[in-house]
């Protein structure tokens, strides 16, 4: 059966009309999702600006050698050192400080002042003398220093020493806790696994940065509770893309399509964290993507 010119022009036609309805279709259905994709935003890195706000927060710089801190637990304990007013003498030791005492004075065995010092002074009197005027400590920080220092038992009861390491060979500090003004301000014992505690907290807020983990749909901030805000130590976890993609999706109730809505997440959120900020509207590599 021959087809006539006739025949053909119209088959032509149909099929053209076919393709450029179905060709409409597509740019429709390209253009509504590009707009869905428009709407939807997935951050997820490392925020150095919240590390140091965190650091800037918790701990106040002492001394003159630069590296070493008094943590004051988000400011709500003191930036003062502790002084050496609670601070006990080893026993047997009184006499070794009035000989130290009147050593340093120049006072003679039985002369009027070194009765004075063996008579009226406590032996937390002879030892606030000695440590202040001949050694020049002010507080318990520097005799927790000096481990030759003769006199004191007590030290490690007042302040709570941390030697922090990070990551490269430069990075050290010292930090200082009040025990006592830390368990009155906390209601927490002073013990060894706090200290295991603080030390790791010590590290994170010195050497790392939280995580920031959230979605932003249509103007909403979806935050990931489990992520954002942590640091990985605290918690001992790592930032697992999956999760982070269904806790959004737990607790979006807006009217994109949530099996959409999980795709393009999937496109979106990056597989691992970095320390530049990542803007989830961009679909190429983040590597070269700029969000200014």
């Amino acid at each position: 059966m021959k087809i006539t010119k006739s025949q053909l022009k119209s088959i032509i036609k149909e099929v053209i009309e076919e393709s450029m309805t179905s060709n409409k279709r597509l740019v429709k259905e390209a253009t509504e999702q590009n707009d869905i994709r428009d709407r939807v935003e997935f951050y997820a890195y490392y925020d150095n600006d919240m590390s140091q706000i965190n650091f800037d927060e918790n701990f106040v710089r002492v001394g003159r050698s630069g590296n070493n801190f008094v943590y004051t637990e988000f400011g709500n304990l003191s930036d003062e050192l502790p002084d050496l007013s609670d601070i006990t003498v080893k026993d047997g030791q009184r006499e070794a400080m009035i000989k130290e005492l009147a050593n340093e004075y120049g006072y003679d065995e039985g002369d009027e002042d070194y009765n004075d010092l063996e008579e009226n002074y406590t032996d937390q009197e002879l030892f606030y003398e000695i440590a202040t005027e001949v050694y020049g400590y002010k507080s318990a920080v520097d005799l927790i220093k000096d481990e030759d220092f003769p006199y004191f038992t007590n030290v490690d009861n007042i302040i709570g020493k941390f030697d922090i390491t990070g990551y490269s060979q430069g990075d050290y500090a010292t930090v200082y806790v009040d025990i006592k003004e830390f368990e009155k301000g906390t209601g927490r014992t002073w013990n060894e696994e706090l200290k295991k505690e603080l030390e790791n907290t010590f590290k994170n807020l010195f050497y790392d940065s939280p995580m920031y983990v959230r979605a932003i749909i249509d103007g909403d901030e979806y935050y990931v509770e489990e992520f954002d805000g942590m640091y990985e130590q605290w918690k001992t976890l790592e930032y697992d893309k999956n999760k982070a993609i269904e806790d959004v999706l737990q607790q979006y109730d807006g009217d994109i399509n949530k099996e959409e809505l999980k795709k393009i997440l999937e496109e979106i959120a990056p597989d691992e964290l970095g320390y530049e900020r990542n803007s989830g509207t961009y679909t190429g590599d983040y590597e070269d993507y700029d969000d200014e």
